[in-house]
C-alpha cells in the first residue's frame, strides 16, 4: 500500500514539473528581467564581492582540471578566465561573478523548501540537501566545460546558443530529476518517537557510533552511496586541479619588429604581431616614427599583420583592447600637447593579400613630447569567424592636422605595445526559473502535506 502511494506522489510531483516546463519554456522570453533582478540585488547588498574573490577563481581551475585531465584539452587559466588552446589562437571562456550558477542555489533552497514538507526523518533531509547542493555543483561544471569544448569544436554559435538556452533545459532538468529521486529514494517517514538526549546517550554504545554497514549489518544505501561517489569525483577533480596551468595574457598579441622582412600572405612586411608563447621582446624599444601630410585629415601610419597564416578558422566576438606607447615627434607652435583621434581597424586578409575590413574604433588622445602608455576598449563585436589560411591585420591611423611627426614605441618590455582579443563572456541566465517556481510553489506544498509521511487510509475492496 505504501508502495501504491509512493508510485502516485511521484507520478503527480513528475506530472506538475512536466507542466512546469511547458510553461517556464513557454515564457522564457517574457520574463528575462529577472536574471537582472538579482544580479542588481547582489550588486547592492555587496555578495558579488565575495563570489568574484573565493568562488570564481576556485571553479575556474576545478574547469581547467577536468578540461585537462578528462578530455585532453590544452589550457591554462588567469583568475576567472579560462583559456583554451586550438592550433594557433587561444579562446578566452571569461567566468565572472554573475556567471558561475549561483541563482541556481537560489532555485535549489526554494525547491528544498518545498521537498521537505512533511514529515521525514532527520537524517533523510540531510541527504537530501547535500545530494542536492552536489547536484547543483555537478551541473554547473558541466554547463561550462561543455560551452569550452563547443568553443574548441564548433566556435562560438554553438556554444552561445547551448549556455544560453540548452543550458537552462539542463538544470530544469535536474530540478525534476531531483525532485523524483529525492521522493522515490531519499527521503523517509519517521519510524518511531524521538527519544531525549538523555535516553540517547544512555543506550549509546561505541558501536552504535560507527554507520551499521561497516559491521556488516546493514547494506549502504543507494543515497549513501551516491554521495560518497560523487563526493569521491569531486575531491579527486579538485586535487587534480593543481596540475592545470595557470597564466595570463594568452590572447596578447604583441607589436614586433623585423630587421628583415617577411610575407605574410603574399603581403612583405616588418611589423608582425605575435602570440605569447613565440613573442620575442628586445631589451630596447623599437622607435617607429611616421610623419604627417600637408593637408588636415586622417593618415595610415602602421600596419601589423599576424605571423600566420591561421592553421584552422577563428571566431572572435566582444571588445579588443588596444595598448599602445605613443608619443610627438614634433609640436605645433606655442603647444604642450596635441589634442587628434586615433584609428584602430582590423581587416581580415586571404591567402592573396586581399583585406576585408572587420571592425574600426575611434578613440580621441591627447599626445604629448614623451612616451605615455595609452590603453583603449574597443566597441563590442559580433560574432566574425576568420577562414584557415587567412591572417588578421591591424591598421593604426591618426588623425594629423599640423603636419606633424608621430611615433609609435613598440617590441620592448618597458615599451610593449599589444591588441588583446575579445574572450568569451559566459553569460548566466538561470533565473528565469526564480520567477515561475514562486507561483507553482503553493501546489507542490499542498501536495506535500497531503501525500508524505505515508498516512493510513481505510482499505477498500480494490486493496484487498
Amino acid at each position: 500500500m505504501e508502495r501504491g502511494i509512493l508510485s502516485r506522489t511521484s507520478g503527480e510531483a513528475a506530472h506538475m514539473l512536466l507542466w512546469a516546463a511547458v510553461v517556464c519554456l513557454s515564457t522564457l522570453p517574457h520574463i528575462q528581467t529577472a536574471n537582472e533582478l538579482m544580479t542588481n540585488i547582489a550588486l547592492r547588498t555587496g555578495a558579488y564581492s565575495l563570489i568574484e574573490r573565493f568562488i570564481v577563481p576556485s571553479m575556474t581551475r576545478v574547469v581547467a582540471s577536468i578540461l585537462l585531465n578528462v578530455f585532453g584539452v590544452k589550457t591554462s587559466f588567469s583568475g576567472g578566465s579560462l583559456f583554451v588552446f586550438t592550433e594557433t589562437l587561444p579562446y578566452e571562456l571569461n567566468l565572472s561573478w554573475n556567471c558561475v550558477g549561483w541563482q541556481s542555489l537560489v532555485l535549489l533552497a526554494f525547491t528544498l523548501v518545498t521537498i521537505l514538507q512533511g514529515s521525514h526523518s532527520r537524517g533523510s533531509k540531510l541527504k537530501c540537501a547535500v545530494i542536492g547542493l552536489q547536484g547543483v555543483l555537478v551541473v554547473n561544471l558541466l554547463r561550462i566545460v561543455t560551452s569550452a569544448l563547443l568553443l574548441l569544436k564548433m566556435e562560438y554559435g554553438p556554444a552561445i546558443a547551448f549556455h544560453d538556452n540548452l543550458s537552462l533545459v539542463l538544470t530544469l532538468a535536474w530540478l525534476m530529476a531531483f525532485w523524483i529521486i529525492a521522493n522515490t529514494f531519499i527521503l523517509e517517514p519517521k519510524r518511531a518517537p524521538k527519544k531525549s538526549l538523555g535516553e540517547w546517550l544512555r543506550g549509546l554504545r561505541l558501536s552504535s557510533v560507527l554507520p551499521d554497514f561497516i559491521f556488516g549489518k546493514r547494506g549502504i544505501s543507494v543515497s549513501m552511496m551516491a554521495m560518497v561517489l560523487v563526493m569521491t569525483a569531486l575531491g579527486g577533480v579538485t586535487i587534480l586541479s593543481v596540475r592545470a596551468e595557470g597564466g595570463g595574457e594568452q590572447t596578447i598579441l604583441s607589436f614586433e619588429g623585423l630587421d628583415t622582412p617577411v610575407t605574410v600572405n603574399s603581403v612583405s612586411t616588418t611589423r608582425i604581431l605575435t602570440l605569447p608563447a613565440y613573442t620575442d621582446l628586445d631589451i630596447s624599444a623599437r622607435v617607429d616614427t611616421y610623419s604627417g601630410g600637408f593637408w588636415p585629415g586622417w593618415v595610415d601610419m602602421w600596419d601589423f599583420y599576424l605571423y600566420g597564416p591561421l592553421e584552422e578558422g577563428y571566431s572572435i566576438q566582444g571588445s579588443l583592447e588596444y595598448v599602445v606607447w605613443l608619443h610627438l615627434g614634433s609640436f605645433p607652435s606655442g603647444k604642450t600637447k596635441y589634442k587628434t583621434h586615433v584609428n584602430f581597424t582590423i581587416f581580415d586578409v586571404d591567402e592573396y593579400g586581399a583585406s576585408t575590413e572587420v571592425n574600426t574604433d575611434v578613440f580621441a588622445i591627447y599626445l604629448r613630447g614623451n612616451a605615455k602608455k595609452f590603453t583603449f576598449t574597443g566597441s563590442s563585436i559580433s560574432e566574425y569567424s576568420f577562414d584557415a589560411g587567412h591572417t588578421i591585420r591591424l591598421r593604426i591611423s591618426i588623425y594629423d592636422g599640423y603636419c606633424l611627426d608621430y611615433i609609435l614605441e613598440y617590441d620592448s618590455e618597458s615599451r610593449h605595445s599589444y591588441m588583446d582579443l575579445p574572450g568569451m563572456v559566459v553569460p548566466e541566465r538561470l533565473t528565469w526559473l526564480f520567477l515561475p517556481l514562486t507561483f507553482i510553489h503553493p501546489f507542490f506544498v499542498g501536495k506535500r502535506r497531503r501525500n508524505n509521511g505515508y498516512p493510513k487510509r481505510e482499505s477498500s475492496k480494490a486493496d484487498e
